[in-house]
């Protein structure tokens, strides 16, 4: 997992599984980072990510839901395969916006 700035967004690229243990702090950790210095827009790229259980979905809500509540937003980039299968199954990629790439979700949640 590592953190790039684009365009002022920080991008979470994330890989492998996101289940419970190590991953989900992970994650935890580096999007509180960003909350911690006031970045409340973040963009989430699953793209690397091939597998996700409820922790780690119930993990992305929370985080979700802390940005939501700062005025920010949360954004999904990528999901393919079981992840984006998993989204739609959840009815998860109802409650959050998920794009494509990227550079949509950038724009998603900047606007």
């Amino acid at each position: 997992m590592r953190t790039e700035m684009h365009e002022e967004v920080p991008v979470v690229h994330l890989a492998g599984s996101l289940s419970m243990g190590g991953e989900c702090q992970s994650l935890t950790d580096a999007v509180q980072k960003e909350f911690a210095a006031g970045r409340y827009r973040v963009v989430l790229d699953l793209d690397g990510l091939q597998f996700v259980d409820s922790a780690g979905l119930g993990q992305i809500v929370a985080l979700r839901r802390t940005a939501a509540e700062a005025g920010g937003a949360l954004v999904l980039a990528g999901p393919r395969g079981k992840v984006r299968d998993i989204l739609q199954l959840t009815r998860l990629d109802q409650l959050i916006l998920v794009r494509a790439g990227v550079a949509e979700a950038i724009e998603a949640v900047r606007s």
